[in-house]
């Protein structure tokens, strides 16, 4: 099945869960005002079956003494026939009643109710008539959740419950939706990437070609010096390929987890003077732009050396390639009491703050990956630091544009293999 079909389903999901989070909203809703409108007809009824037998009960008085009952006697009974009434009900909290009569608060069962709540409430009933004198009034004060035998808190779980269960949903689909965007644009990424191989491959490959028909002509075979100039060209040429190989070769060791690490004692300055003299051997157009400045006092580490020369080629490779036609690299090492500090400076066109974090990802390039007038795979800083932090060192970069960049790179010192 196709991306896009993938994308599509996604979206009809996503669709179809926000409608259903909306329905859900809205019946709750209408549920909610049912709830709570069937809680006032239910206190409604309440308060006239409650009138009711309060005017039995007065009547019945009136007639065996002749006399109305005097107003506590009254809200006594009133109060008796309310909460008989009201304890049928499943309510959420206890019912507050008022007892008032024209413009005046006769009685509250609680103090807090306000005479503005006694006067403005809808739930209010007449308990006693006398002639030529206004009806003395209840007045119940409506709790702010009403229910009937559906607490609103039950729903408020259910929709809590809901809620988390599309919002898991909804996290799946994103995290989904971000993984589909991620491996397309790393399989974008690596047919770029496999077009800059292709293209730096065919470079060399191109003069091995070459040279090797230029060995073939008859002037070439007869003049010892061109013989030696076309086969240097062929090993030169062969080194790259073999370099370049390598260097996928141990990224695809590194992130499998199967690269053999060889450790022993060396010295970081020695190893550097060798190593930077073969350089420009070999790359003579930059003998004189780069230098050393080895300072450092104590020099000796625990590592393994081939995987530290190449780390320090790809930082030489980098530079000269990235900083610019007349760049210049100095190479430094100097040390403190726990740390010997190598560090690849130059002061080339250098590097935005904001691809700091990113330069040492896996195929990400400054330049646009396609330009091919800058070499490089993308990988190679990834490996430095891959692999520096399998040798137990650390690399920083400091870098400002137009003024240069500088690779840091430490080793703690190890006192078990010094003192050796």
């Amino acid at each position: 099945m196709k991306a896009n079909i993938y994308k599509i389903l996604l979206y009809i999901s996503i669709s179809a869960m926000i409608a259903v989070i909306v329905g859900q909203v809205v019946w709750t809703t209408h549920s909610h005002k049912v709830i709570r409108q069937a809680g006032y007809t239910l206190i409604q009824l309440s308060l006239a079956k409650s009138s009711y037998d309060f005017n039995r009960k007065v009547d019945r008085i009136v007639d065996v003494s002749g006399q109305k009952p005097e107003f506590s006697q009254m809200q006594m009974m009133i109060d008796s026939s309310l909460k008989s009434e009201f304890s049928g009900l499943v309510l959420v909290g206890d019912l507050e009643y008022s007892i008032y009569q024209s413009n005046k608060v006769l009685y509250k069962s609680n103090e807090s109710i306000t005479d503005a709540e006694v006067f403005d409430s809808k739930l209010s009933r007449a308990f006693y008539y006398e002639k030529d004198s206004p009806a003395i009034m209840v007045s119940v004060v409506a709790p702010k959740n009403i229910g009937y035998y559906m607490r609103m808190i039950y729903m408020d779980v259910w929709w809590i419950i809901s809620m988390l269960g599309f919002a898991t949903i909804a996290i799946i689909a994103i995290l989904l939706l971000r993984s589909m965007k991620k491996s397309k644009l790393e399989a974008n990424t690596r047919v770029k990437v496999i077009n800059n191989i292709a293209h730096e491959f065919k470079t060399p490959l191109a003069s091995i070609k070459l040279a090797g028909e230029m060995l073939g002509h008859a002037q070439v075979v007869n003049s010892p010096e061109k013989v030696q100039r076309y086969s240097d060209l062929i090993l030169y040429e062969v080194k790259r390929l073999q370099s370049q190989t390598e260097q996928f070769q141990n990224v695809v060791l590194l992130e499998e987890g199967q690269i053999s690490l060889y450790f022993d004692n060396f010295s970081i300055n020695e190893v550097l003077n060798k190593l930077i003299s073969h350089y420009v051997l070999v790359r003579g157009e930059y003998h004189d732009r780069l230098k050393t400045d080895l300072q450092a006092e104590i020099d000796l580490i625990y590592s393994d050396k081939n995987h530290f020369e190449s780390v320090i080629i790809n930082l030489l490779d980098n530079a000269f390639r990235h900083g610019g036609a007349d760049v210049k690299v100095v190479v430094s090492t100097y040390s403190d009491n726990d740390y010997i500090f190598i560090s690849i400076s130059d002061n080339g066109v250098g590097i935005a703050k904001e691809y700091h974090k990113l330069i040492f990802e896996r195929f990400f390039r400054v330049s646009p990956i396609n330009n091919h007038d800058v070499k490089g795979h993308g990988i190679g800083l990834y490996y430095v630091k891959s692999i520096l932090k399998q040798l137990g060192g650390e690399i920083t970069l400091n870098s400002v544009p137009g003024k240069g960049t500088t690779f840091e790179i430490s080793f703690p010192f190890d006192n078990k293999y010094l003192e050796k």
